[in-house]
């Protein structure tokens, strides 16, 4: 009996189940379908210059004649959603920042159904200052900021950039330093001196200043004057780490920590006596490592290498030398770190240095990592090179260790192994005022792998017009003593004083 009752229940149940399924079935009608075309993959529009878009619209159940059915949205949402405009076809400036946004939409909302269609695309958003070299020279004695701007893959020079951007900000004075990094984690500068402007960032999208961008802004050193003037600034790494020097005293700046430039660092662990820093800092080169590892100073007070730990405030003491002795007792004539013998997360740091008083020269190589065997003595001998005594400026080889310097016009290769120099150019009348092999901050940066190898000559010819007489080019550096290549040359600066970078991580 119990099972018959059982049974029963179970009939009746499917009974109704299958009732409900055809009443269903017999409910569900077709909607109104949106296709969107007339929308490409990706586009690139300068930036302040309007995008136009009109996409194809097609509807399965209605010809669009009843305009308020439908609302229209145009974003990007990449993290944080932007809105564009809310209108069936775009023709609007796009105030996102200067780059590539892949996840941009246009969205379709049928409001009597409540269903959304939506097509992606990207936008390149492109600037004439949106990536490429930072030259600062003089004309006249007054500072000038030009650019070699990279645009549709080809470089271009913009002479006055800071006037073409309409950039609040007039230098005034000579020039001294240009520098671009990452102050912050997630926050880059520019930052430009002047004698008579001080030390201050701009914006690096749009050039834009204001007073609060002066590096006096960023510091905890009391009573500093609004227009302080650095004598550089110098990044380590690309996490907002870095150094200010100023009159022999060096100060800090590490974001993660929450450091800002306050009490000189050149002062040794347990002491309370500062030291005359040399103006060099030598730190591992690139990428996010470059904050994890320890940089070399040089105290010129007691002739000798110190170093500066990550998480310091003050230098410590080297480990003993095994092929001379890092109290050297000589005069450091100049420093720098090198990927040579490394990688962009190691290398060796090159130091030539004098004897006091006498016009005798050695050259020093010490390793120096974010990982692994750091103050390594991996060279060390006399630098029997041809006019050494009269060097105006210095540059190494990242690649071949090469030591470069110029005497006025002349420029000189020194060889460590041969120990001799070799004349590489003579330039006559003309002055060479800058030798680099630039330090990209960004180690996988669309520039680094291009430049970080090459060598970057400033140079002028008295005999111009001031405003025109500087000449940047960039040369390869071949292997075994061979000439010079040119690999790029530009024209129209001023006397070049320094020059960085405006990089770019690819997305």
């Amino acid at each position: 009996m119990l099972k018959r009752i059982c049974f029963s229940i179970v009939g009746l149940t499917m009974l109704i189940i299958s009732c409900k399924k055809d009443s269903l079935i017999g409910d569900i009608k077709e909607i109104n379908e949106v296709k969107i075309g007339g929308i490409a993959a990706s586009y690139t529009v300068s930036l302040g210059v309007p995008l136009v878009i009109t996409p194809e619209l097609k509807f399965t159940q209605d010809n669009e004649s009843n305009t308020g059915r439908y609302q229209y949205e145009w974003y990007s949402a990449e993290g944080v959603r932007v809105d564009i405009a809310n209108t069936r076809n775009l023709n609007t400036e796009i105030k996102l920042t200067p780059g590539t946004h892949n996840s941009v939409y246009y969205r379709v909302t049928d409001t009597q159904t409540g269903v959304k269609w939506t097509k992606m695309f990207s936008i390149s958003i492109v600037t004439p200052i949106y990536e490429g070299w930072l030259v600062l020279g003089d004309v006249d004695g007054i500072a000038r900021l030009d650019m070699v701007s990279l645009k549709d893959n080809v470089y271009t020079p913009i002479y006055d950039v800071l006037g073409l951007t309409g950039s609040a900000l007039k230098l005034k004075g000579s020039a001294v330093d240009v520098s671009y990094f990452p102050y912050r984690a997630s926050k880059q500068g520019i930052y430009v001196s002047s004698t008579g402007t001080g030390t201050t960032k701009i914006d690096p999208e749009s050039f834009a200043w204001d007073a609060q961008m002066y590096i006096s802004y960023e510091s905890l050193i009391p009573s500093l004057p609004d227009n302080y003037l650095a004598d550089f600034v110098q990044p380590k790494g690309n996490r907002g780490v870095s150094y200010m020097y100023k009159d022999g005293k060096f100060y800090y700046n590490k974001d993660d920590q929450g450091y800002r430039y306050s009490v000189p660092i050149n002062v040794m662990t347990g002491s309370t006596t500062e030291f005359r820093a040399a103006p060099f800092v030598a730190s591992v080169i690139q990428g996010d490592f470059s904050t994890n590892g320890a940089s070399v100073l040089y105290d010129a007070t007691n002739r000798k290498f110190v170093n500066h730990q990550p998480s310091s405030v003050t230098c410590s003491d080297m480990p003993a030398g095994t092929l001379f002795n890092f109290t050297t007792g000589k005069d450091l004539v100049y420093m720098e770190s090198t990927t040579y013998n490394g990688s962009f997360a190691n290398g060796d740091v090159f130091a030539v240095l004098k004897d006091e008083g006498a016009p005798n020269y050695h050259l020093a190589r010490i390793s120096l990592a974010a990982f692994g065997v750091s103050f390594q003595q991996n060279y060390w001998d006399v630098m029997n090179a041809t006019d050494i005594s009269l060097a105006e400026n210095f540059a190494v080889s990242p690649d071949l260790g090469y030591v470069f310097y110029n005497v006025g016009g002349k420029l000189y290769e020194y060889d460590m192994f041969l120990k001799k120099s070799k004349l590489m150019l003579d330039k006559g009348a003309e002055k060479i005022t800058m030798l680099r092999f630039h330090k990209f901050v960004y180690p996988f940066g669309a520039a680094t792998p291009k430049y970080s190898n090459k060598l970057i000559v400033g140079s002028y010819d008295p005999a111009r017009p001031s405003a025109s007489s500087g000449k940047l080019e960039l040369f390869t550096v071949p292997a075994v003593n061979a000439d010079l290549v040119v690999l790029e040359s530009y024209t129209g600066f001023g006397k070049i004083k320094d020059i960085t970078y405006r990089e770019r991580y690819p997305r």
